[in-house]
């Protein structure tokens, strides 16, 4: 497979994703899934099953693509774009091992049979096709503008499998996404994203009553007890919050720790957060890429300057200064409790910087500075 060059894919068929883009090209895709659905959700169960093993063994094999392609579009260390890669592998081999339940109902006239018949289900990423496939849908993935390459090829590799218009993938510009959303041949919008834009799908699926799962921010919290080891915990709450640089949904984004061990647990955070080695991905002992787009890096930037305005304690120190033209910064632990009206409170931000705050025994924070 060639990981150089890059196509939408409709009705089976590869389709230019660089020069301009119709909303026709929405249309045709809408209408080859309508197509498709007739025969592919009378396609028995148990052979769409084989289908998606198939396509998950056809996009693991490309061991050496994926994961390269993963790293220059997200900024993953190779250890991590593999370790996502083979997830993606197993969610879609899990999702072929489900059964749907039958039930029989007899009496001396006749006999009944009810079947379970299952709709999309919702999981992150790619286990939102796979189960979509078992179940017998026809789906159109939209992936996002930042990092959309991974997914056009993972749906290439579904389109040598699968029949045409089952699987197919769009990627386009900022009016992709409205059109979707508004399209009166879709039924079923799936979306994770944040806040605004999850609340704006909603008012527009109303219109048509389309059926919407919606997967948006937070701000996750960890919660520390008195009684946990502290060398061990301290390293593994640190990469909940700082994997990835922070870009992953379910991130620890506010960290509480007992205050009977705020001080000692506080050092061990530091001093496994300045033994990580921030830098190219590519690079041999790298735990932390970039930061993947200027916006993003901008907003992280942002935040830091904020809490130092406001007199919160930054407690990593490191060598390594942030590279804004390669989006590099190093995790960044403030510790004080945070004011009501900090910018990131209550919302997702992905960022390589987060707040901490003691807590005693009654649940009530204390400001976590001497």
């Amino acid at each position: 497979m060639d990981f150089s060059s890059f196509s939408n894919i409709v009705d089976g068929k590869e389709r230019s994703s660089k020069t301009t883009y119709h909303e026709n090209d929405l249309n045709d895709a809408v209408h080859a899934a309508r197509n498709a659905f007739s025969s592919w959700s009378q396609t028995s169960f148990e052979k769409r099953c084989e289908l998606v093993k198939r396509y998950a063994e056809a996009f693991v094999v490309q061991e050496n693509g994926f994961p390269e392609l993963l790293m220059k579009e997200t900024g993953k260390p190779r250890e991590l774009a593999n370790r996502e890669i083979h997830s993606s592998y197993e969610g879609m081999i899990e999702a072929t091992r489900w059964t749907l339940p039958e039930e029989r109902l007899e009496d001396d006239k006749k006999t009944a049979t009810v079947r379970y018949v299952p709709l999309v289900p919702l999981v992150l990423s790619f286990a939102k096709i796979a189960p979509a496939l078992v179940a017998g849908n026809c789906i159109i993935v939209k992936p996002s503008p930042y990092t959309p390459y991974t997914t056009l090829k993972a749906v290439e590799v579904g389109n040598t499998i699968l029949p045409p218009g089952v699987l197919q993938a769009l990627g386009g510009c900022e009016k992709l996404g409205p059109w979707i959303v508004s399209h009166p041949g879709i039924q079923k919008i799936s979306f994770t994203g944040s806040i605004p834009t999850g609340k704006k799908i909603m008012e527009v699926c109303a219109k048509t009553m389309k059926r919407v799962t919606l997967e948006l921010g937070g701000n996750d919290a960890a919660i520390v007890c008195p009684d946990v080891d502290i060398q061990t915990t301290a390293p593994a709450v640190v990469m909940a919050a700082f994997k990835n640089p922070g870009q992953i949904c379910v991130a620890s984004k506010r960290i509480y720790v007992h205050q009977s061990i705020y001080q000692p647990f506080l050092a061990a955070m530091v001093s496994h957060t300045a033994s990580l080695n921030v830098g190219d991905p590519f690079a041999d002992n790298i735990d932390l890429g970039p930061i993947q787009n200027a916006m993003q890096y901008s907003k992280v930037q942002t935040l830091l300057t904020d809490c130092k305005t406001r007199g919160y304690n930054i407690a990593t120190t490191t060598s390594q200064a942030p590279n804004p033209s390669k989006g590099y910064d190093h995790p960044t632990h403030h510790h004080r409790q945070p004011a009501q009206q900090l910018p990131h409170r209550g919302r997702r931000t992905i960022r390589p910087h987060h707040p901490r705050a003691a807590v005693d025994h009654g649940g009530r924070r204390r400001p976590a500075h001497q």
